[in-house]
């Protein structure tokens, strides 16, 4: 088993992947010279959450002189981790296509601390979540629903269990 490459008890960070932070040039070249073994490359297990979204893991893949829009998520709560797990297992088990934005909204509800950097919008929550107009407010000033749809699955994807790996540190 291979010991993980993250922190497990890191604050978790989300860069969005066309945030223009990233050095796309070097990611794209390492990604090219890895071929197949492209899952194993540090900005790609952190995009799918193997790093639990640990900056430390990909920071040196971030230009220094240019400072990302950094979202800070969190584990969901359990009972609601629950309900989006439901939600999730119901639309990718029906029949014909699946769309997960409903599923993704419910996660960013619950998941989203705090939103940091130029051009963060203004965030409220009450009772543990955000608010309605927060939700808008991300929808309408970071990029819509496909922006929605990578903090969901980021919220999502944190709150799984830990692995095996992880669970040994």
């Amino acid at each position: 088993m291979k010991p993980p490459q993250h922190r497990i008890d890191a604050p978790a960070v989300l860069i969005l992947r066309d945030d223009p932070a990233w050095d796309f040039e070097r990611v794209e070249a390492e990604l090219e010279e890895l071929g197949d073994d492209s899952a194993d490359h540090p900005v790609t297990a952190y995009f799918r959450g193997a790093t639990r979204y640990d900056m430390g893991a990909v920071e040196s893949y971030l230009q220094s002189d240019k400072q990302p829009l950094r979202i800070n998520i969190r584990r969901l709560p359990v009972d609601r981790l629950a309900r989006v797990q439901d939600m999730f297992t119901r639309e990718v088990s029906s029949d014909g296509e699946v769309s997960l934005y409903s599923v993704w909204v419910e996660a960013v509800l619950g998941g989203v601390i705090s939103i940091e950097g130029d051009g963060a919008p203004e965030l409220d929550h009450r009772h543990g979540k955000l608010t309605a107009g927060s939700l808008q407010r991300i929808h309408d000033e970071l990029g819509g629903l496909q922006t929605i749809s990578e903090i969901g699955a980021a919220v999502f994807n944190l709150s799984q269990p830990l692995t095996a790996a992880e669970k040994k540190r």
